[in-house]
């Protein structure tokens, strides 16, 4: 199955809960049936579990043992609105509709139409009216937004990255005009704590780009509680960090409870793709020694920060592609991998089979790309237990955790 044959079967699914229980429906958002980063929001929430957890049983089943499928589940994310890390709003100008200037997201269908909006459910109310209005007060300096058929103007994004009270503000820009240095400093006197300015003057649609200045604190301090136990994680304009915090705490934990009813103190921990560190700090104190691999710089020097600040004494970060790496046999390790959407692919499975480790932990926001890893995977590894986690309410993304031990 791909990507898109899984999209239309939930598509398909969602669809027919409408057409067969039209009393039950919800009432969306204002911009719900508009955007399509919220596109079930009329599906009532346990409706929307039961339908992910059907339609993934049906996929993994050909890579899946029945006794994995049987006690395989969705688990549920403790918030459905508000629950956001990071959003990308876009602002755009359009000469022949009113309004001209326009902040938003992209309307469902069409790439080049951004909904103008004044709410948006997946971050807090609070956070969204300061980020408009930072937003509108860039427009009433006569700054205008992107027009992207034309490659004019002059604000094509701005980014928020924000949880409990860390706040971060990305200004992209298409050029350096000196009013941004005003929005600049609008945004930090009304909350942020973190301002960053980005130019990309290129055709390329992307809130990111080359920094031109930052404002305020450098980096966001970001809370992880796991058991009795909290760590601090540093987190950058560039850095991936989960999107949804208050869900993939009960992912960690769930780990947690797999690696507390095994003894792995004498034995190495593998966390490859590790981002700024995360997963090998959180579970630093399970093992001998951590070694965290990464192909981005910028989350390894955050790592190496995030080790110093949460005072990790056995762990070491390199800045390395996997797929230029050949690993030494280390059969007795475990190796956890957290993936972008395409997934290990060859090589990087290849790299978990140089390893040999004992115990494979593959947490993935991609089922299919994992099914698919899956298949090779299961060749040399048994599934010991597979779960989701509903980590985009009201979307038809998810998280997925495979723990897998050696043949």
């Amino acid at each position: 199955m791909t990507s898109r044959e899984f999209d239309k079967n939930l598509e398909f699914q969602f669809n027919k809960y409408r057409i067969e229980n039209p009393d039950k429906l919800l009432v969306g958002s204002k911009y719900s049936k508009e955007i399509g980063s919220t596109r079930i929001e009329d599906i009532p929430y346990p409706e929307q579990i039961k339908i992910k957890t059907n339609i993934l049983k049906e996929l993994f089943s050909f890579s899946v043992s029945e006794n994995i499928l049987n006690t395989f589940q969705v688990i549920e994310s403790p918030k459905i609105t508000e629950y956001r890390f990071k959003v990308e709003f876009v602002t755009s100008f359009n000469p022949k509709f009113e309004p001209h200037n326009r902040f938003g997201q992209r309307k469902k269908g069409n790439f080049s139409w951004v909904v103008d909006l004044d709410e948006y459910i997946l971050i807090e109310k609070k956070l969204f009216k300061k980020t408009r209005k930072v937003y509108d007060y860039a427009i009433s300096l006569g700054l205008t937004g992107y027009d992207l058929r034309m490659n004019t103007g002059d604000l094509r994004y701005i980014t928020i990255k924000s949880y409990k009270n860390e706040s971060m503000l990305i200004i992209t820009s298409s050029n350096l005009d000196e009013r941004f240095n005003k929005v600049m400093e609008y945004a930090l006197a009304n909350g942020f704590k973190s301002v960053y300015w980005l130019l990309n003057n290129t055709k390329h649609d992307s809130f990111e780009g080359e920094l031109v200045k930052s404002i305020g604190t450098e980096l966001l301090k970001i809370p992880l509680k796991l058991k009795h136990k909290e760590f601090n994680l540093l987190v950058g304009p560039f850095t991936f960090f989960q999107n949804n915090i208050y869900s993939f705490e009960i992912l960690l934990d769930y780990i947690n409870k797999f690696f507390d009813s095994n003894n792995f103190k004498d034995r190495t921990l593998y966390d490859l793709y590790c981002g700024v560190g995360l997963l090998g700090i959180v579970f630093a104190d399970k093992f001998r020694m951590v070694k965290g691999i990464e192909i981005v710089k910028e989350s390894i020097e955050l790592a190496n920060k995030n080790l110093e600040l949460n005072n990790i004494t056995n762990a070491s970060y390199q800045t390395k592609d996997i797929k230029e790496i050949k690993f030494d046999l280390d059969n007795t390790s475990v190796v956890i991998v957290d993936p972008p959407r395409n997934g290990l692919e060859e090589q990087g499975t290849q790299n978990v089979l140089e390893i040999s480790p004992e115990f494979l932990i593959y947490i993935s926001c991609n089922p299919i790309t994992l099914n698919n890893d899956l298949a090779i995977l299961s060749k040399k590894y048994k599934i010991l237990d597979l779960k989701s986690f509903d980590a985009f309410p009201l979307t038809y993304h998810l998280e997925s955790l495979c723990i897998m031990q050696k043949v």
